[in-house]
Parts: C-alpha cells; structure tokens; sequence
C-alpha cells in the first residue's frame, strides 16, 4: 500500500514554479481580463523561466515566444 501524503499546512503548498504560475494568473486576472481561459494558463506558463509544463512544451519543438504569439492571437480574437 502507498504511504499517506503528509498533511500541509496552509491554503496552497507548491513548488516555486507553481507558485509563479498562480502569481501570473492573479496578475492577468487583476488586469481585468475577466473570465481566464486556457489561452492565459499558457500565457502564465510563458512567463515562468523554470517550468516543467515550459519545458515539455520546448521538447515539443513548441518556443516561449511561439507559444506568447499563439495565445496573444487566441486572445485578441476573443
């Protein structure tokens, strides 16, 4: 049987990444961008400089600022 998860304290306990990607989404939600969609999760991810989901998408072939200018078209469509 799998060992219990240790009880942690607090509202949010994530690594430095999570925590920057959190940040960056209440940054775009105070900016009054409404309602988030996925297309700002990515914009968040973008802005993160040590991600796991950042370097996956890198292995991907997919860069930083391709990633930036696809979310930033999606969201001026909307």
């Amino acid at each position: 049987t799998p060992e219990p998860l240790p009880k942690q304290h607090g509202l949010y306990r994530a690594q430095p990444s999570g925590q920057a990607l959190m940040q960056n989404l209440a940054a775009l939600r105070r900016e009054g961008h409404g309602l988030l969609l996925s297309a700002h999760v990515l914009q968040a991810v973008a802005g993160i400089e040590h991600a796991v989901t950042l370097r996956a998408l890198q292995a991907s072939d997919i860069s930083k600022e391709r990633l930036l200018e696809e979310t930033m078209a999606v969201l001026s469509a909307c």
